[in-house]
């Protein structure tokens, strides 16, 4: 197989991205791991921003992990119920598309069948509304992983030494409970 060009992906790379019918989430972060950076903190920073970073990873990282699993979980649920209605959809239209007198009418039955199931299927998919909990998990991780820079930067409002990590807590409060943009 003739090895792809550069910035291209192997055809299996699509794959990469399917849904999985059984979800699983990702395990525990290793200790030093910083889940924003997707990576360790840089060794020559580490010691200057030790306290800020003990500050985030009480304060801030947990909410972070949390909304981000949320997210990639309604991501995997929507992405698979599309895969299901597609596929689905396909199959129930080729049942229906087959000639009644050559292959009787039980395939016209098992056709209704697909599509009433495919019915239900799009209803439950509509009900858990996992495109609007995909979306608002993963708006409110990455405000977190703003906050989390503008910490480290010391941008407004956490100048001030002494209410910063109390400006902390109230800003990952108000991004949870969504009442911050």
């Amino acid at each position: 197989m003739a090895k792809p060009k550069a910035g291209k992906k192997p055809p299996m790379a699509l794959l990469a991205h399917f849904p999985s019918f059984r979800w699983r989430d990702a395990p525990e972060s290793p200790e030093g791991y910083d889940p924003i950076l997707y990576g360790d903190f840089p060794k020559d920073l580490k010691d200057h921003y030790a306290s800020d970073l003990a500050v985030l990873k009480q304060h801030l990282i947990p909410a972070y992990e949390q909304e981000d699993r949320e997210a990639l979980r309604a991501q995997n649920e929507f992405r698979r119920d599309q895969v299901v209605l597609i596929i689905g959809g396909v199959i129930a239209t080729g049942l229906a598309a087959l000639p009644g007198e050559a292959h009787g009418p039980g395939w016209k039955v098992l056709a209704a069948i697909v599509a009433a199931g495919l019915a239900a299927w799009a209803t439950r998919s509509r009900d858990l509304n996992a495109q609007e909990r995909w979306r608002t998990s993963r708006l409110r991780a990455e405000l977190l992983r703003g906050e989390y820079f503008l910490f480290l930067g010391r941008v407004q409002p956490y100048q001030d030494e002494s209410c910063r990590t109390r400006n902390l807590r109230r800003r990952v409060a108000e991004i949870r409970s969504g009442g911050a943009s």
